[in-house]
């Protein structure tokens, strides 16, 4: 793509997203209306999820300080999950920490409990695979009195699977760092507390994620 600023101006069609690779997509994403950049949000978020590369990580970058400047949140909540999730998987796991503990707080603000629960341990995970085992260990150990509150909004059956979620990362987490005494024991409440097939799997799918990876310092 050139380089010359008479081709970048006025802003691309929100369909044309060659533009976002380019030192200018900040100035021309503020020029995009509300409808425009959360349109452009959606086409983003759902290309970087096929793509999953390095390409697709630094676009996601660049919406998610635009969204910020310009307060969407609902639109950032969906480029910070993105970020998270192809952060993950290029193994660049301190950007999917920060991405998942922003993440948290814009789900906060959104009213969104329970999806903000899973942006917190999430987290947690996140720090764990970054070599942050402490740190990760200490946000998933917190995050169990704010689990257990779900449960005072009534819907007792989601809470129940964020309960078990929380305890089975907690649990994975233990196995990994060879205490496995202590990793089955919450594991087995974690097994106990799941209410439906979906939340067992989710249960079982923890002890995989933490003892086949063990935690790397790399970031993008």
């Amino acid at each position: 793509m050139t380089t010359d600023n008479a081709d970048l101006s006025p802003a691309p069609e929100p369909a044309d997203l060659s533009w976002l690779d380019h030192p200018n997509a900040p100035k021309l994403l503020a020029e995009l209306s509300q409808v425009e950049l959360v349109h452009t949000a959606a086409d983003v978020v759902g290309r970087a999820r096929v793509a999953k590369d390095d390409a697709a990580l630094r676009i996601l970058g660049v919406l998610r300080t635009t969204l910020l400047m310009r307060n969407e949140r609902r639109a950032l909540g969906m480029v910070l999950q993105a970020q998270a999730e192809v952060a993950t998987h290029l193994g660049s796991h301190r950007l999917a920490a920060g991405a998942y503990d922003t993440l948290w707080g814009v789900r906060e603000m959104l009213e969104q409990p329970f999806r903000a629960h899973t942006a917190r341990i999430s987290h947690g995970e996140a720090l764990f695979h970054a070599g942050d085992v402490a740190e990760g260990e200490a946000v998933l150990r917190a995050a169990q009195q704010p689990a257990r509150e779900l449960a005072l909004g009534g819907e007792v059956h989601k809470a129940a699977a964020c309960m078990a979620d929380t305890l089975a990362r907690l649990g994975g987490l233990l196995l990994a760092t060879d205490r496995a005494e202590e990793g089955e024991l919450w594991l087995e409440g974690a097994r106990d507390l799941a209410p439906d097939p979906d939340a067992l799997e989710a249960v079982t799918s923890a002890r995989v994620r933490f003892i086949s990876s063990k935690p790397t310092g790399r970031t993008l």
